[in-house]
């Protein structure tokens, strides 16, 4: 029997639907073998509900041995994206669910790769979500064999659209430290995309994920950075885990990822990481600094993109608001960075970093550490006398001719180089 004759005979598939609703185990297991043997080595095209029937009757099937054959002839015919969205519409999800409770191990890898292959067809993606499949698939997830580990990432992502809110945490932070690259991958992308949602930040919080994210942070593989990234970034926005972000090490990994320039959205991620973690008070401040991400900073400066540097601003002027760090950021190098950052093309890189050299020379008479790193054919001595004018008017309040709204000395030192050239 050939799968062109399955195809075309409709009669080869009532004998073996006969076969395949007997009570008898040997008859059925002679139906599975039957489908799958037909099945082998042929192009796959669309089936009937007819052809589809008892393959999802033996499914029902109390032998394993059945069950098993049964699976790989279903996944044969689920490589077919028609075959797929039919799978689900003649119900197949619920023997899948069965098989996945109940079956033993051997079994599992086929019931898994069976519903990661119909979860690929997006029409599909939401009536597997509302099935209740995902609890059994979860708790498959904690199977030993990576290749079943890896088959249960793809339907794991739509636990985000399931109503019940399937506890999703768990089974994906035991899933971190599986030794197969490829799911620690998946698990990395995976908790990327589930971050975005409150609820599962406090979840992967609370079920202590965040020493699995720092393991994942630290892969060499830039697919599993990037999606731990974007996790860690997600819930630096909540202030109450901030600080066990900053306790738990991440500073050092997201200083080394600044400096990474293989690619930017890395770089990126983690700059606003880093902005956000500057918001958490005089401590966190501090901790930023300690880890040397300033002098990084001044590394980085010079070739991030606008949208970085941007971004490298906003976590900068987080730190000139604290009184006692101001001192000491000009000594590692501040007024480079930010001199820099005013020549960006990106408009927020430019004002913040305006605004964070005004609040320092608000605090510093000497402006000489500014007029040094600025680039002005008139002269450091011009300069330097056109920013203490400036700032000395801003800071009494008055209104300079060329300022307008933005209060801020370089706009007005900017402006006088303009008319002196």
């Amino acid at each position: 029997m050939t799968g062109a004759s399955l195809f075309e005979d409709e009669s080869i598939v009532d004998a073996l639907s006969i076969l395949a609703n007997s009570s008898n185990v040997s008859l059925q297991m002679s139906a599975a073998v039957g489908f799958c043997e037909a099945l082998e080595n042929v192009d796959i095209k669309k089936i009937s509900f007819k052809m589809l029937k008892p393959i999802l009757h033996l499914l029902m099937s109390e032998s394993v041995g059945v069950q098993g054959n049964a699976l790989v002839a279903l996944c044969k015919l689920a490589e077919n994206s028609d075959n797929a969205l039919l799978i689900v519409r003649y119900g197949a999800l619920i023997p899948l669910i069965r098989v996945m409770i109940s079956s033993p191990s051997e079994t599992l890898y086929f019931a898994a790769c069976c519903l990661n292959l119909l979860a690929k067809q997006d029409r599909n993606k939401e009536i597997i979500a509302r099935s209740g499949s995902l609890v059994p698939l979860l708790n498959l997830s904690q199977s030993k064999d990576v290749e079943v580990q890896e088959h249960c990432l793809r339907p794991a992502k739509l636990g985000e659209i399931d109503p019940n809110r399937v506890e999703l945490a768990d089974s994906l932070i035991t899933l971190s430290d599986s030794i197969d690259i490829r799911v620690r991958k998946g698990v990395a992308i995976v908790l990327g995309s589930l971050a975005s949602e409150g609820y599962f930040r406090n979840k992967i919080v609370g079920k202590g994920g965040l020493k699995s994210l720092h393991k994942l942070l630290l892969s060499t593989d830039q697919v599993t950075i990037l999606g731990s990234l974007i996790c860690i970034n997600q819930i630096s926005d909540r202030p109450q885990y901030q600080s066990q972000l900053i306790d738990g090490g991440f500073l050092a990994r997201l200083k080394e990822l600044l400096a990474y320039d293989e690619v930017e959205e890395i770089r990126y991620r983690a700059a606003f990481t880093l902005s956000r973690l500057a918001i958490y008070g005089e401590p966190g401040r501090v901790a930023l600094v300690e880890a040397g991400v300033v002098e990084c900073a001044r590394i980085l400066a010079q070739d991030a993109s606008p949208t970085t540097q941007a971004l490298l601003t906003i976590m900068i002027c987080n730190l000139t608001c604290g009184d006692s760090l101001r001192l000491r950021l000009m000594s590692l190098g501040m007024p480079d960075i930010l001199v820099c950052c005013t020549t960006s093309s990106h408009r927020e890189a430019r004002v913040n970093a305006m605004y964070a050299i005004n609040v320092l020379l608000m605090k510093f008479p000497d402006h000489q550490p500014f007029v040094e790193v600025w680039e002005a054919p008139a002269g450091s001595a011009e300069l330097k006398s056109a920013i203490k004018l400036v700032s000395e008017g801003i800071s009494l309040g008055v209104q300079i001719e060329g300022v307008g709204d933005i209060l801020n000395a370089v706009v007005g030192a900017r402006a006088v180089l303009r008319i002196m050239e």
